[in-house]
């Protein structure tokens, strides 16, 4: 039966189906009108392969989703994920109508197929929780009217004003967001802050009037690399950590910002001592043993390395601490062809021990997959030459916990048919060197990445 609004809605019904509840009662407490005051719109599944995906909705309320493939559920929702299969790739538009108003979480958190724009989010004046990780987003960051407490969209190209986050938000992460305006200093406004994650985004730092926070608990997390701050920022920034008088924080504040000077140093120096902080920084003039893009800078390479430009920094960063004893690798009977000695080699040598068939794990695996604290994931096994030069600087390093360390290199020497190179610290004035190990052998190893 058509009514007034142009619906097919049957009188007689006595409940709500799925819609939101705000329609207009007649006497005989039947609908007669359904009522779409909030919808989500602008999203869709980009499907590549076939299968699943899922979404995470939590909240009180009726809603209507269409999964744009011809499925569509009506539900009374709670605290549920809801999950459609998709026989065939293409792009199916995402709609969810009714009480979205009420939603509190939405979650595609381990399904990266699904983009769209963010403008929807509008609608959601009781979301407390936003995470949308993998996909594509684009748009405008709507949410200003939402109470929100994690806002998690990274590696997308969302716009939107950073000033106007709600100020309730504890978890952030917008990296990658080049359309995000705002200045950097109003993430004062947060003042429950746990973390947040602006690294490569649009923000500006031009204020350098530095607020007082006294909120923030101890263990925060702060991303604020490659924003391209100058050297004012860069102190300003670290000078806002230190009058927060808070422990153990960690900041990440390298990338392209500006290094600093000798005489500025003393800035980050003074955070890590005083609150015992974890920061990392660039130096304009780095030296072995500094914090440096992903660990402690190891090796800068010399005139007559491979490697070296004049003018510019380049060499090794070791990871901050040992990984523990693993085997070289589980494959112990071939050879895969990782026998570069020569310095820089690291990365042909781990690619060549992943590759070969049957592995499954390794020294070489575990470096491959090993993530810094600040988000560098390119190390690998250091190759013997690699060694010898970090041991020249072993002492402003802060020294080793091991006498020996696995290399990336195998060989064929001492009568062994399947064995890999260790590397030795000197022992009793004597020199570094490195011999022949079993591959099986579990021993102690290192990440390193080039820069």
């Amino acid at each position: 039966m058509s009514n007034s609004k142009g619906f097919n809605e049957a009188l007689a019904s006595k409940k709500s189906r799925g819609w939101n509840t705000k329609g207009q009662l007649t006497p005989a407490r039947a609908w007669n009108t359904r009522v779409y005051l909030r919808q989500l719109v602008g999203l869709y599944w980009d499907i590549e392969l076939p299968g699943s995906r899922t979404l995470n909705i939590v909240g009180s309320g009726a809603i209507i989703i269409n999964w744009g493939a011809g499925s569509t559920y009506q539900v009374t929702f709670e605290s549920l994920v809801y999950t459609t299969v998709y026989a065939d790739p293409g792009r199916f538009d995402l709609v969810i109508k009714g009480d979205v108003h009420r939603i509190t979480r939405f979650s595609n958190a381990g399904y990266p197929s699904l983009c769209g724009s963010v403008k929807g989010f509008g609608n959601l004046e009781s979301l407390s929780e936003l995470e949308l990780v993998g996909g594509n987003f684009t748009g405008e960051l709507a949410v200003a009217g939402c109470p929100l407490t994690r806002l998690l969209i990274p590696g997308s190209a969302v716009s939107g004003d950073f000033d106007r986050l709600p100020a309730t938000l504890t978890e952030i992460d917008l990296s990658g967001a080049t359309g995000l305006r705002g200045e950097l200093l109003n993430i004062s406004r947060f003042a429950s802050l746990l973390s947040i994650d602006l690294s490569g985004s649009g923000v500006q730092f031009n204020d350098y009037d530095i607020p007082t926070i006294t909120t923030w608990s101890d263990g925060i997390h702060l991303n604020v690399s490659n924003l391209s701050l100058s050297e004012e920022g860069v102190i300003s920034f670290l000078n806002l950590c230190f009058l927060a008088n808070i422990e153990n924080g960690v900041l990440n504040i390298a990338g392209n910002n500006s290094g600093l000077s000798a005489e500025n140093v003393h800035f980050a120096d003074d955070l890590r001592q005083s609150y015992n902080w974890t920061v990392y920084c660039n130096v304009a003039n780095p030296l072995p043993g500094d914090d440096y893009h992903g660990g402690i800078l190891a090796y800068l390479y010399q005139e007559g390395d491979a490697g070296f430009v004049a003018g510019e920094f380049h060499g090794i960063v070791l990871a901050p601490a040992d990984l523990p004893p693993m085997v070289w690798s589980n494959v112990t009977d071939a050879f895969c062809g990782a026998a570069a000695l020569a310095l820089g080699q690291g990365n042909a040598n781990t690619d060549a021990i992943i590759a070969q068939a049957g592995h499954t794990g390794s020294a070489a695996k575990y470096c491959h997959d090993y993530v810094s604290p600040d988000g560098f994931s390119d190390f690998c096994l250091p190759t013997p030459n690699d060694w010898l030069k970090i041991e020249q600087n072993s002492e402003a390093i802060g020294g080793f916990t091991h006498p020996a360390y696995w290399t990336s290199a195998e060989g064929t020497d001492y009568g062994y048919e399947y064995i890999a190179y260790l590397f030795y610290f000197p022992y009793d004035a004597g020199e570094a060197y490195y011999d022949s190990e079993l591959k099986s052998e579990a021993r102690s190893f290192r990440p390193i990445r080039y820069f």
